[in-house]
């Protein structure tokens, strides 16, 4: 049975229409990040060996790069089919799975990766989740995937911050402040959630900021939506505290998922015929950890720009000596992790709307 809804949100997307309007604008930035991205592959000094690179990859290890890919996407969506799961919802585990993976499409063609839990939340609301329900799904899984990012960061800081400092002229300087910001998003989280006090300062420097001429115009057209939001967001950490076994589950399956991802680099590399220990598949995985950090604070669609500097800049580390097999690396992995990434995402767009479609086409032949 479905959790009665406590509130009547306001909608963020009324209609597929809107929805179409909304990712038309950003495609263009999706074709220009690749544009981008080939001439400044083909521009590169290294260019001739870097190709040759390619040519000679090692397809297993490249299968597995993208099957990597497939498993950060699943296990990431099996992480908030069980917060939804929890509200006793009896959406399915496939439409679920997909509704997870159409965030990637969204948060990819826009800037500061901020699309994908509006997209999210129309379809969950298309399938008879309750958007308090399915806020609040949002919210629990944000939580974690902040908390989850801290904790792999700060074991990659434990481990191997000494050699990114050493080596990376001044660029920890970035990661420094990436890995700040997420700790400080991560305690105004925790204060949020259990401080009437938090709640009411933040509150009150959202107004203050609100006697800006345009931004008052949002905040107060828009303030209903917010209270609701952090109504929602208290209800929701309170669940997640006092459940320790739904947290545990979660932040496995989120851990796991981010594995996945951070191994990709490993595997380009194995493909293109670097040789790496198992020691120093952590240290990629740590590298790799550093560069995300560095770009989830990139403004761009994909963090286009900021994520290719970040991995020639720390992935040098790893392969000091063949600038053309960085020069290689760097277009595989955006490959894989942006592009494939994205058509996989857009694909189960797809497929959602078909099922969606069909769904209502019989509903009409019953009724």
């Amino acid at each position: 049975m479905n959790e009665k809804e406590p509130h009547k949100e306001e909608p963020v997307i009324n209609n597929l229409a809107d929805e179409k309007s909304i990712a038309k604008k950003n495609y263009f930035f999706v074709v220009i990040i690749l544009i981008i991205l080939l001439i400044w592959f083909f521009t590169q000094n290294d260019i001739d060996d870097a190709i040759q690179a390619v040519r000679d990859l090692n397809y297993y290890y490249f299968f597995l790069a993208i099957l990597s890919i497939f498993l950060f996407m699943f296990f990431n969506s099996v992480s908030i089919d069980i917060l939804l799961k929890k509200n006793n919802q009896r959406l399915s585990f496939f439409d679920s799975i997909l509704i997870g993976n159409i965030g990637h499409f969204y948060n990819g063609i826009t800037p500061f990766a901020a699309g994908g839990q509006a997209f999210q939340m129309y379809y969950y609301r298309k399938f008879g989740v309750p958007s308090s329900v399915a806020t609040g799904t949002l919210i629990m899984n944000f939580i974690i995937y902040q908390f989850c990012i801290v904790i792999f960061s700060l074991i990659a800081i434990i481990f191997y911050f000494s050699q990114l400092t050493q080596n990376v002229s001044n660029f920890y300087i970035f990661f420094i402040i990436g890995f700040s910001l997420n700790v400080l998003i991560l305690t105004i989280l925790f204060l949020l959630a259990y401080s009437k006090i938090a709640r009411k300062i933040l509150t009150k420097i959202i107004f203050l900021f609100a006697k800006i001429g345009f931004i008052g115009r949002i905040v107060h057209k828009r303030q209903d939506r917010l209270e609701n939001y952090l109504t929602d967001f208290q209800r929701c950490s309170k669940i997640l505290i006092k459940d320790i076994k739904l947290m545990a589950v979660t932040v496995f399956f989120q851990l796991f998922s981010m594995a996945c991802y951070f191994v990709i680099p490993f595997l380009i590399f194995r493909a293109l015929g670097v040789s790496l220990s198992a020691s120093e598949l952590f240290f990629t995985m740590a590298m790799t950890s550093f560069a995300v950090v560095f770009m989830s604070f990139i403004p761009t669609p994909g963090a286009a720009g900021g994520a290719e500097f970040a991995f020639r800049q720390l992935f040098t580390i790893v392969i000091i000596s063949s600038a053309p097999v960085i020069l290689a690396g760097t277009l595989l992995w955006r490959v894989v992790s942006y592009y494939i990434l994205m058509l996989i995402s857009l694909l189960s767009l797809f497929i959602l709307r078909r099922r969606y479609r069909n769904a209502n086409r019989h509903l009409y032949r019953r009724l």
